[in-house]
């Protein structure tokens, strides 16, 4: 147990014996498996050394206090893995059904695997894009969208529709490594190597609008929740935001040192927040395109993000093999949760926000419980 940058001032074993949870100089709590050693969670937002931790007698919360003054109360449980799903390939994307009850995932071998959320068993295989599939999203009915390098955009029927084909979207020249679904769930948006931002029409099919203007691959894109703006990030290095009811460009946004993986809107539609190559997240204010907060911490590149459904927290999902929880108000890390093996792609929160799904390299999905202050 080596994880802590600095000396450690206390240690506390969980009523039950199976955690160790020790605090140092480093402003962190870590919550460590005590039969392997294995760390599970690390819990920041101390500004100081904290040099006392105390457990309810259920082992349910715990109270930490140091050198910044405030007692800081935490949910003990909140940040273990409760569900591991293991595959037989990488995991490159995952998406929560509107009603929390399915889990879809699809990887390099261009199969969707559907599952039941509690349990993890597989209730459908879905098969047809003839490459890796890149990215996936939920309509709000149900339907489910996925993107590929195969260059299409495909609409699958709600499960309980299963015998219906999708819906091909072509168009594109080149791998799609992104999608997007409107709040209102009545448009699609996809981000191709081809350089390009394309908006789709959910229920036709019909290609709407093709944005230009990227220099590079496009590797993200997302709708704010008001619905009149569209953001994209590519590979060269910009955030560029649409106005949808004009379909002209608004700002592009310079900032990132690296190709830019991840984009979304922050729940008031006035920042927009990014991840990249770089290891940085940033959020950025959309009407001046100045940088608003900057969230460090990740030790490589951050493949992925997402806001939660209540719009105060953000997950960041890294190659570092960490995902981290962050809070929106002020950028101060919440908590940093370990136990992928390999690069951790994609991240989303389920639709009451009180869990997170995360997928990875390792070829496993993580399902998050609790992790709702």
């Amino acid at each position: 147990m080596t994880a802590h940058e600095g000396a450690v001032t206390t240690v506390t074993f969980t009523p039950d014996g199976e955690r160790l949870i020790s605090a140092g100089r480093d402003r962190t709590l870590r919550i460590w498996n005590a039969r392997t050693g294995a760390e599970i969670a690390t819990l920041a937002g101390h500004t100081g050394t904290v040099s006392a931790v105390a457990l309810s007698r259920d082992g349910h919360w715990i109270a930490s206090g140091g050198s910044d003054a405030p007692v800081r109360l935490w949910e003990a449980g909140r940040a273990a893995a409760t569900t591991v799903f293991s595959g037989d390939s990488p995991v490159k994307a995952v998406a929560c059904s509107p009603d929390g009850v399915r889990l879809a995932s699809a990887g390099p071998d261009g199969t969707i695997v559907l599952r039941e959320a509690p349990t993890g068993a597989v209730t459908r295989t879905l098969r047809g894009h003839s490459g890796a599939v890149h990215a996936l999203r939920y309509l709000p009915d149900g339907r489910l969208v996925s993107a590929g390098r195969d260059g299409t955009v495909r609409i699958w029927p709600a499960e309980d529709e299963d015998e219906t084909p999708p819906r091909i979207l072509r168009g594109h020249a080149a791998a799609v490594h992104a999608v997007a679904v409107s709040a209102k769930g009545d448009l699609l948006a996809s981000g191709s190597f081809d350089k390009t931002v394309k908006v789709w029409d959910a229920n036709t099919g019909r290609l709407k609008w093709t944005l230009p203007g990227h220099d590079d691959a496009v590797e993200a894109v997302a709708f704010s929740l008001d619905g009149t703006m569209l953001a994209s990030g590519g590979r060269d290095k910009l955030i560029r935001l649409w106005d949808l009811r004009t379909r002209k460009p608004l700002r592009t946004i310079r900032g990132h040192e690296g190709q830019v993986l991840a984009v979304a809107f922050t729940s008031d539609s006035r920042g927009v927040i990014s991840s990249g190559w770089d290891r940085t997240v940033a959020i950025w204010d959309v009407a001046t395109g100045k940088p608003l907060a900057e969230m460090k911490g990740h030790l490589g590149p951050v493949h992925a993000l997402a806001v939660s459904p209540e719009g105060n927290r953000l997950a960041t999902a890294s190659a570092d093999q960490t995902v981290r929880l962050w809070n929106l108000t002020g950028g101060a890390a919440l908590l940093t949760l370990t136990g992928h093996q390999n690069q951790v792609t994609c991240v989303t929160f389920s639709p009451d926000g009180r869990r997170l799904v995360t997928g990875s390299l390792d070829r496993t999905i993580r399902v998050w419980d609790s992790v709702k202050p």
